[in-house]
């Protein structure tokens, strides 16, 4: 019953957040045709980019799929079947959840920095290079172009 009740009370505390998410992940789809800020205003992906396909894949059972969008997924996945559990289950306190939260993404960041390295922008055929038209590049153009107009 301890369970049920914390899962009310986080329904209730955390449904306005999550509607404004929604909201701001179709806007921005909309606008930009991405969600990530990273990728918005600079081009470049973020230690989560791939997490929602990622999720995605391991829904629907593909392993392997899962792991080329992230492989930081299972870490995510393994900590959200353990949070859900323990909360809403067994009713009891998530024990460590930021720490576990922190290792995480440190995590995130380590395998960041490592796929960044190996595979962005160095091979053409790897996965990773800059999108479209970030902000930061169009506001680049914007300001060499003007100083084009004022000679």
């Amino acid at each position: 019953m301890k369970g049920l009740n914390y899962l009310k009370e986080d329904i209730k505390t955390y449904a306005l957040p999550a509607v404004i998410i929604v909201i701001a992940y179709f806007v921005t789809h909309l606008v930009f045709h991405e969600f990530c800020p990273s990728v918005i205003i600079a081009g470049v992906p973020c230690p989560g980019c791939g997490m929602t396909r990622a999720s995605m894949r391991l829904f629907t059972l593909d392993f392997k799929g899962a792991y080329n969008y992230n492989a930081c997924i299972y870490l995510v996945a393994l900590f959200a079947i353990y949070f859900v559990i323990c909360r809403y289950f067994l009713g009891i306190k998530v024990k460590w959840a930021k720490q576990l939260i922190a290792i995480i993404v440190g995590v995130m960041i380590i395998y960041f920095i490592f796929r960044m390295a190996t595979m962005f922008e160095l091979h053409p055929k790897k996965p990773y290079s800059r999108y479209g038209h970030p902000i930061i590049y169009k506001k680049e153009n914007l300001i060499n172009d003007f100083r084009k107009n004022l000679k």
